[in-house]
């Protein structure tokens, strides 16, 4: 029997004369590295950061009923390789997609019922899917399974022949984790109330979570409350599958993810704000995920807000209750996940536990490493964010803090009328602090609450991808500062 190299060099010289067919770019190659490692050799016109990426074949269960290998190009992202192993009798092993997005691995066991999804274009990087793995199946483990009877190795096949590429408008798979504080609804399914859990402080559990090919950045597709459909059909709407697990698979998963999956040892964790449900910070996290072409392991801490508008002074209550809990879980995920940058993303009254919980751990000597602080429409008066922020500053545990506010925020202006306080992410002019890059976004257009536009508008989505990336201070490619200011603050472009 060949080598599985052999195989697949061979399919690799065929798949590419399509390639070039296509986008008349010169040949791929690919050799024999150490440890079984295909090197496959990109022309330097696919990318100008990198000529070359390897798939190891270590770990993949290649033995004597290993059949073929097949490994395609996708013609709508060139820097997508699909790599597929099959047995003797026809059973897939597993696929490992490679994207190229600067120098890094993606490898992603292949998980029934969804196709593999080419990486789609983003304003400033490709956005990386994650696929949640499946159990092992009978085809799937070489353990204490008799080999079936050895098949001579066919043939290679005509490039037309050759394993389709991924259709361009199958649907984007995010997978995000979660923790949550919410007592679970009654039933066989997994939904949560909007009351605190009385028995289990804190639920965790993953999230698959399937983006349409219709998707708008900045939009949560959902189906209509007048649809004459029962349930939401997932080339036209977000879909979520949720699993739950003990807090060691939770922390496992991820080690998993960031260490094999991605290119990046990074985690963002998202603390949503008033009048959430689940299900609508679910959808949140992933979308924020997939619009900003996140690299790294999404996380949701979910409070439990009751998801009413008239309902504001429970979930103010509420959010105070979660401080301590909020507190040991944040201290336990940068501990236990082994992630390389750690970011906090908190919108309106999240930003109010976040806050706190930051600070008790800097006042008990546990205030962990974080690479950026993002306080979106933070409903917090100017009290708590000047006593504690400067702390958090002086610590030097923490990257960046950036603040993103709007006198036009709807929102900020209730908070208002219900404490008596302006809180921060409202005021005008825009509340400004040294060392912390404040952000005014009023004069970009958004809807007419104005509240969420971290998500909604993308100008907000590219800063933020921007800064989880890179990590650079303002003037960013979108930011201007503002002139004539006593403290510098920066504001969006509103020019063409």
């Amino acid at each position: 029997m060949k080598h599985p190299i052999q195989s697949l060099t061979l399919f690799v010289s065929l798949l590419c004369v399509l390639t070039s067919a296509r986008a008349a770019v010169p040949a791929c190659t690919l050799d024999r590295g150490a440890d079984d490692a295909a090197i496959v050799s990109l022309p330097a016109s696919l990318s100008p950061k990198l000529s070359s990426i390897a798939w190891t074949l270590n770990g993949l269960p290649l033995d004597d009923t290993t059949r073929s290998i097949t490994l395609h190009v996708s013609p709508w992202d060139k820097g997508t390789f699909v790599v597929t192993a099959t047995r003797a009798n026809g059973a897939r092993i597993c696929t490992r997609t490679i994207r190229q997005t600067g120098i890094r691995l993606d490898r992603q066991p292949y998980v029934e019922p969804y196709p593999t999804v080419a990486a789609a274009p983003h304003p400033k990087r490709a956005v990386h899917r994650v696929r949640a793995a499946a159990p092992p199946t009978t085809a799937d483990t070489d353990i204490a399974q008799p080999s079936p009877p050895r098949m001579p190795m066919p043939p290679p096949p005509m490039p037309l022949a050759a394993a389709a590429p991924p259709p361009p408008d199958a649907s984007a798979i995010i997978k995000v984790y979660f923790a949550t504080e919410r007592e679970p609804k009654p039933g066989p399914a997994i939904a949560f109330t909007g009351s605190r859990s009385r028995i289990v402080p804190l639920r965790y559990g993953t999230a698959t979570v399937t983006i349409p090919p219709n998707h708008k950045a900045g939009s949560i597709e959902l189906r209509r409350w007048w649809s004459l459909s029962h349930a939401p059909d997932s080339s036209r709407h977000f879909t979520a599958s949720l699993a739950l697990c003990t807090e060691d698979s939770f922390y496992a998963q991820i080690r998993t993810q960031i260490t094999h999956y991605t290119g990046h040892k990074e985690i963002f964790v998202f603390i949503h704000g008033f009048n959430n449900s689940f299900d609508e910070e679910l959808y949140r996290t992933a979308q924020l995920a997939h619009d900003i072409g996140f690299d790294g392991a999404p996380i949701m801490y979910d409070w439990p807000s009751w998801g009413e508008t008239l309902r504001y002074p429970a979930d103010e209550r509420s959010i105070g209750d979660s401080v301590h809990p909020l507190r040991d879980f944040l201290k336990d995920i940068t501990r236990k996940t082994g992630a390389d940058k750690v970011s906090l993303i908190a919108h309106s009254l999240g930003n109010y536990g976040m806050l706190q919980a930051l600070d008790l751990l800097r006042s008990s000597g546990d205030l962990p490493q974080l690479d950026q602080i993002i306080m979106a429409a933070p409903d917090v008066d100017t009290k708590l964010f000047d006593d504690i922020v400067p702390s958090l500053v002086a610590s030097g545990k923490i990257g960046r803090i950036t603040m993103y506010s709007s006198h036009k925020d709807l929102a900020m202006k209730a908070s208002f009328k219900e404490n008596k306080v302006y809180p921060v992410g409202g005021q005008h002019p825009i509340a400004v602090l040294a060392n912390v890059d404040s952000i005014d976004v009023s004069p970009i257009e958004m809807n007419w609450i104005g509240h969420d536009y971290f998500v909604t508008a993308t100008p907000v989505l590219m800063d933020i991808g921007d800064l989880l990336r890179d990590g650079t201070p303002p003037p960013r490619s979108n930011l201007v500062e503002v002139p004539d200011t006593p403290l510098p603050h920066w504001t969006f472009r509103t020019e063409p």
